[in-house]
């Protein structure tokens, strides 16, 4: 009879041990889970923050060229570094826009957006198709310094957020099934 309370005591304390052990196991991968998340995204904006002072550091040129028209110029202050090196620089920064929140998403496009209308822009003025002027210049340098005032709230708010996995989880499915309405 001894046997029987023993074995039976082995085989309930096995069942509890493996039961526990399931848990635990479970919670390890979401634990592991979570952090390859986590890794994912710091690095994501760890590339983000190499661009955001090579953005914020180009400047608004204005000069009046041989023809006696006024050109306007957003470039990087270092002149060995072009707005074209700029814009792949972005485009490095983009190929990780899946770990940005939906918000720091949209911040990159118009950046990239703001880099090509200008890139574009650059070469009408070569062409010396248009003439632009100070309040051109003004005008490109609010909507630069816009664009970099809004990257730079929506970084800080995602840093702040970035361990909030599940709300990150939670803004990706709304984007997806956003797009599958479409």
């Amino acid at each position: 009879m001894n046997w029987q309370i023993i074995l039976t005591s082995t085989v309930c304390a096995a069942i509890i041990s493996g039961l526990f052990n399931l848990y635990f196991k479970r919670r390890d991968y979401a634990n592991d889970y979570y952090k390859y998340i986590l890794d994912k995204r710091k690095k994501a904006y760890e590339l983000l923050e190499t661009f955001i002072p090579e953005f914020s550091s180009c400047i608004v040129l204005l000069f009046n060229n041989k023809f006696n028209k006024s050109e306007v110029f957003f470039q990087p202050i270092k002149k060995e570094y072009p707005l074209t090196e700029l814009i792949l620089k972005l485009v490095e920064v983009y190929k990780n826009g899946f770990w940005y929140s939906p918000e720091m998403s949209i911040c990159i496009v118009e950046a990239n957006d703001f880099l090509q209308w200008h890139t574009h822009l650059e070469e009408k003025i070569k062409s010396k198709v248009d003439t632009y002027t100070i309040d051109s210049a003004q005008e490109l340098y609010l909507k630069s310094d816009k664009i970099y005032q809004k990257i730079i709230k929506q970084f800080f708010y995602d840093l702040n957020q970035l361990n909030n996995i599940p709300k990150f989880q939670k803004s990706k499915i709304n984007v997806l099934s956003n797009y599958s309405k479409i």
